[in-house]
């Protein structure tokens, strides 16, 4: 560019339009300039330099999954990543699908977080503590009383009377059988068992002869007590002690046979 003219107004107007030529040519100010690097943040105002440090890479463990078909394989596997969970699909220990988790890298290396009931094991179910209440009552097939009372229970456990099936008396359905009889009948036990009783009660619609398996043993010459006339009722008592069946009768009761 010539030389500003001499003199104070010239001179001035002239400057200002060298500034902005050198401004538009880009002379006088430089183009700022981005740069990412792993150095610190920082900017140089005189060469218009914007350093940008880049975040350092993050490594993120995603938990794996191993299955086990059973605690053979389980025991033979070592865990890639301490986050690493291990399901084992077969267990009948702690029931199928249970969950486990590494406590080291090498085979076997497995502690149970979770089975089919927390860390239980599903077949020795321990309670050692608590209250139950508001539950259903407990069946008498499934260990209980099927009640909740003192009363219901021995009702429930003594069982309600029933009449033979095929004169079969089965000790185990029930301890007090009723039987209306019009014609000889021959009485058969089955499911006796030492601790158990039964009582027969025989209402003689005609005059009939109840007879009771040989090994029974009864009270005197062990000969079996004669039954009643028809119209009355006689009561046989059984009861298994040390292998041996002993049983006794009442007879002659005076009852409906409704």
């Amino acid at each position: 560019m010539p030389d500003c003219p001499t003199g104070n107004y010239q001179s001035r107007v002239c400057a200002l339009e060298e500034a902005f030529t050198q401004i538009a040519a880009g002379l006088g100010h430089p183009p700022m300039e981005v740069i990412y690097s792993n150095a610190p943040f920082s900017f140089n105002e005189t060469l218009q330099k914007l350093t940008i440090p880049i975040p350092p890479t993050v490594t993120v463990e995603v938990p794996s999954t191993v299955l086990f078909a059973s605690s053979a394989a389980r025991i033979a596997t070592a865990p890639l990543t301490m986050r690493q969970i291990g399901i084992q699909t077969t267990d009948a220990t702690n029931g199928n699908y249970s969950l486990w988790v590494p406590t080291g890298l090498t085979a076997g290396s497995w502690a149970l977080r979770v089975g089919s009931m927390g860390s239980q094991n599903k077949s020795a179910v321990d309670i050692t503590g608590g209250t139950i209440v508001g539950i259903t009552d407990l069946a008498v097939a499934d260990g209980g009383t099927g009640a909740s009372t003192p009363t219901g229970a021995r009702v429930n456990l003594a069982n309600v009377s029933l009449g033979p099936t095929a004169n079969n008396l089965d000790w185990a359905l029930s301890c007090h059988y009723v039987a209306n009889v019009s014609v000889d009948t021959a009485f058969t036990f089955s499911n006796v068992a030492d601790g158990l009783d039964m009582t027969l009660v025989v209402r003689q619609v005609a005059s009939a002869n109840p007879t009771f398996p040989s090994y029974v043993k009864w009270p005197g010459n062990n000969t079996q007590p004669n039954h009643s006339a028809a119209g009355k009722t006689d009561v046989y008592f059984f009861e298994r002690i040390s292998g041996e069946v002993y049983g006794s009768s009442k007879t002659t009761y005076n009852s409906s046979l409704t």
